[in-house]
């Protein structure tokens, strides 16, 4: 479920979409609001609202009014709440409706909203954004590996080839510096032996990195904290193995080396990637190389 963050809901209008909601769904939002302590909603599109506290991340999800059948039209409008705290079993677990309970009831949905509308673990609100980066990199290493496999294609080996005997001997002919009928062959061969030695490099580096969210707390900057042990290999579908949290920092005990990436970041737009620093998620978060 992509949730979005609370820094693009409290910079986002929704006048125009509130304006042609159904009063049944605004009644919903009063009630909630009365029952999920210190929520705020912002409009997601004719028949739902965002939900989301001030020092969260992302939203804690959305209530709806209308028809959220993904099979057939409902008779009757109901009443919905979707979070990436709900597993509804109905549903696959890949679509929106599998965070979904929903109720012809008001009151039940109610009872919904206060269960469901949490805050849900911040690996699972930010596995998305951290991926984002993981895939760049992925992209980096792709590309070293389609350069390797055209350099051996320009020496006649099959891509698919990279451990057979042929491309061996060749490599040691190359070596002993042997006399090849193609002038061009010493050339190809180095190419190749270049473009491996740099995927090679690619493919053995850890890459640390940090996710670090920033609010305010009784007066203090605080963060939370997302600890990488290596962004290459983190999945958002996996995402506890390569990564530990930490919540509640303040921000005054973070080193210095931190803060002053942060504050490079805080120079670009969000989401610019720079190089060996990281990438500025938004105002409040980022995803530092460490």
């Amino acid at each position: 479920m992509r949730l979005e963050t609370v820094e693009n809901l409290r910079n986002h209008d929704d006048s125009i979409i509130i304006a042609g909601q159904p009063e049944q769904l605004y009644a919903f939002k009063r009630e909630v609001a009365k029952k999920v302590r210190g929520v705020q909603f912002k409009g997601r599109d004719r028949s739902s609202l965002w939900v989301y506290r001030e020092t969260d991340f992302t939203a804690l999800g959305y209530i709806g009014y209308g028809d959220f059948q993904t099979t057939r039209y409902a008779a009757d409008k109901s009443y919905a709440v979707f979070a990436p705290t709900i597993e509804n079993a109905k549903y696959a677990n890949y679509s929106e409706q599998c965070r979904m309970r929903q109720s012809k009831n008001m009151n039940t949905a109610i009872r919904h909203a206060k269960s469901y509308l949490i805050k849900a673990p911040l690996l699972t609100t930010t596995a998305q954004y951290i991926t984002k980066v993981s895939n760049k990199l992925s992209t980096v290493t792709a590309k070293l590996q389609n350069e390797v496999h055209a350099t051996m294609n320009n020496i006649g080996v099959s891509s698919h080839s990279r451990s057979s005997q042929l491309l061996a001997e060749l490599l040691h002919l190359h070596k002993r510096e042997h006399g090849w009928l193609d002038p061009t062959m010493s050339d190809k061969l180095q190419a190749y032996i270049e473009a491996e030695h740099e995927y090679q490099l690619d493919t053995q580096k850890v890459l640390p990195a940090m996710f670090i969210h920033m609010y305010e707390k009784f007066g203090a900057q605080c963060c939370d904290i997302i600890d990488v042990d290596n962004i290459k290999r983190f999945s958002e579908y996996n995402p506890e193995r390569h990564a530990t949290v930490r919540e509640n920092v303040r921000f005054d005990t973070l080193p210095q080396d931190i803060v002053d990436r942060m504050y490079t970041l805080n120079m670009v737009e969000a989401n610019d990637y720079v190089d060996e620093v990281g990438v500025k998620i938004n105002n409040a978060a980022y995803l530092l190389h460490v």
